[in-house]
């Protein structure tokens, strides 16, 4: 219920936080796959998330999930 923790304080649901830290990982880091997996996490919305991401890290999400868009993740969750 911390939604600063991954999506930061400016307009917080527009876009989760980058997380490519400057270390050694191999991959690079899916920041919408990080924040709503830690939510949504049945089968089927992993499912969803899954196949929404590539390995090269970058990721579908936007074109429906987006302010503005069919599926607008703003209309739904609310900042508490």
């Amino acid at each position: 219920k911390n939604c600063t923790m991954c999506h930061g304080t400016a307009t917080a649901w527009n876009t989760p936080t980058d997380r490519n830290h400057p270390t050694q990982q191999g991959a690079p880091v899916k920041p919408y796959t990080m924040a709503c997996q830690g939510c949504h996490n049945t089968p089927s919305a992993l499912g969803h998330i899954l196949s929404q991401a590539a390995p090269n890290g970058a990721e579908g999400c936007a074109t429906c999930h987006a302010v503005g868009k069919p599926e607008d993740v703003t209309l739904v969750h609310k900042a508490r």
